[in-house]
């Protein structure tokens, strides 16, 4: 063999192994696009199933009329571009590949295009965990300023009201007590609807505690009430079950995206002819099955398999990134689950979920409701809140059995505490500028435990992870705005004695 035949071997021979041991598939194509070389393929293809087929075998349908542009462009001397796919293996798996386009020349002319293709799967995951992430903190912080912004007008306009009531006289007309008892009801209800956003207000919790499945899924189902019933009627089947090992805020993301999922895969404006079933069992391996079966249209098998996959979506542009059920499996995962769907076009699809039991794990001890109903002497009471309108109302609902101090700023409040003045009760908001109820407490539990003792911290929803922190560890007796004139009036009571 001749020195250049030598050396030509020996850079072939090199050049062979650096393909070779590249991360990255690269592919040499014809100008028709048939594949000339590859240094390697992916799992459960062999080379002798790649080389001497057409390029675009390999590129799912919805991709192929691009394709032909970007190999047209290259192979008529274009630029290099870089095109992304997402296609499945033979074993169905979904993944993310990368593949940069550029011409392959040869005596001063294209004869064809070089392919430099990467899995980028690992990558999008990750991605879609960090926007999974981002969004629910963004989801759980909107939630609970929008509750404490809502909740503290609703506790004025709920305790107006139910003191009205108490306060109409009998002979009133039954009119007028019909149009007070809508009001109240009404107020009733979106004091519940604004209660259910809670569930998504705790975006930092990471440990898995035991959830209230039911519970859950009732706050959730209110909160997409608007949705459902405008396209099917809703049948519950719930078995007893015990609670779940999970993250409420992201136990209620999942079941929302589901059940969203679900109403907008029937047609709208025919809600007498649809069901929307969520049924609620327990498996025979011990795990909790949340079903959310739809009569829609169904999915059919080519969209099925990539349904997980972060960023695929069936929307049109501009109404969904892709990311709802990838990032609801990524959160089932998490906890232990597995979430499944079975689908048949035109009849309907369900999503099943399945969550660890979190039996044996003791329950936190709920307090029960104070049962006195007047206490049996008056009591003088501070209230702190820096809503005027809050602090109108509590000042009507209390000051008829008790005697009550009302100041709109803790530092206040601390000026009256620190020059001797007494109280049976301090009624604090959590929430408030300037001060706030924490630090109220920290100052108060320095200079006198036994004030702080007293403290009853009133709450429209703790929107800072201080605040949720300390309201998680805190003993003392906690009021949700708007309260309940009953609740609240019983708890003084049992606190004046």
């Amino acid at each position: 063999m001749g020195v250049r035949a030598l050396e030509s071997a020996e850079s072939e021979a090199e050049l062979r192994a650096i393909l070779e041991s590249a991360p990255d598939q690269i592919y040499l194509l014809d100008v028709d696009g048939t594949i000339r070389f590859v240094n390697h393929v992916v799992a459960g293809f062999t080379k002798h199933d790649v080389i001497g087929r057409n390029w675009l075998d390999f590129v799912p349908s919805e991709y192929q009329k691009p394709w032909r542009t970007i190999l047209s462009r290259i192979t008529s001397g274009g630029d290099p571009e870089r095109f992304d796919v997402l296609a499945a293996g033979p074993d169905h798996e979904i993944s993310w590949f990368s593949s940069h386009v550029g011409p392959l020349r040869r005596d001063g002319g294209v004869v064809g295009a070089v392919v430099v293709t990467r899995n980028i799967t690992e990558r999008r995951r990750t991605e879609a965990q960090l926007v999974a992430s981002d969004r629910l903190a963004s989801v759980g912080t909107l939630s609970a300023a929008l509750a404490h912004e809502i909740n503290n007008p609703l506790a004025a306009v709920l305790g107006n009201l139910e003191l009205l009531a108490a306060m109409m006289p009998r002979d009133a007309s039954p009119e007028l007590a019909e149009i007070l008892s809508d009001a109240l009801d009404g107020t009733r209800r979106v004091t519940q609807i604004v209660r259910d956003l809670r569930v998504f207000a705790k975006p930092t919790a990471t440990n898995l505690v035991p959830v209230d499945v039911v519970s859950v899924l009732e706050s959730t189902l209110r909160i997409a009430q608007n949705e459902v019933r405008h396209r099917a009627k809703l049948a519950l089947e719930i078995e007893e079950v015990p609670h779940v090992r999970a993250i409420e805020s992201r136990l209620g993301q999942v079941f929302l995206n589901l059940i969203v999922n679900a109403a907008q895969a029937i047609v709208d404006g025919r809600a007498q002819e649809n069901q929307i079933t969520i049924r609620v069992t327990r498996a025979a391996d011990g795990f909790v099955n949340v079903a959310v079966q739809d009569t829609g249209v169904g999915i059919p098998e080519e969209v099925r398999v990539r349904l997980f996959t972060p960023f695929f979506s069936t929307k049109p542009p501009g109404e969904g990134t892709g990311l709802g059920l990838a990032i609801s499996k990524q959160i089932v995962s998490s906890m232990g689950g597995t979430i499944r769907v079975e689908s048949v076009v035109g009849q309907g699809s369900t999503f099943t979920v399945s969550l660890q039991p979190a039996e044996g794990t003791r329950q936190p001890a709920q307090r029960s409701a104070p049962r006195r109903t007047a206490a049996s002497r008056r009591g003088r009471l501070l209230i702190i809140d820096d809503e005027p309108m809050v602090l109108s109302a509590l000042v009507r609902l209390l000051s008829r059995e008790h005697e009550v101090v009302a100041v709109q700023s803790a530092t206040e409040a601390l000026d009256l505490l620190r020059r001797g003045e007494r109280f049976d009760v301090v009624l604090c908001d959590v929430m408030m500028p300037h001060m706030t109820g924490v630090d109220f407490y920290e100052e108060v539990s320095a200079f006198s435990p036994e004030v702080a003792a007293r403290v009853v911290f009133l709450t429209g929803g703790a929107f800072t992870s201080r605040a949720r922190e300390f309201l998680e560890r805190a003993t003392n007796q906690k009021l949700d705005k708007p309260f309940d004139v009953a609740t609240l009036r019983a708890l003084v009571a049992e606190r004046v004695g």
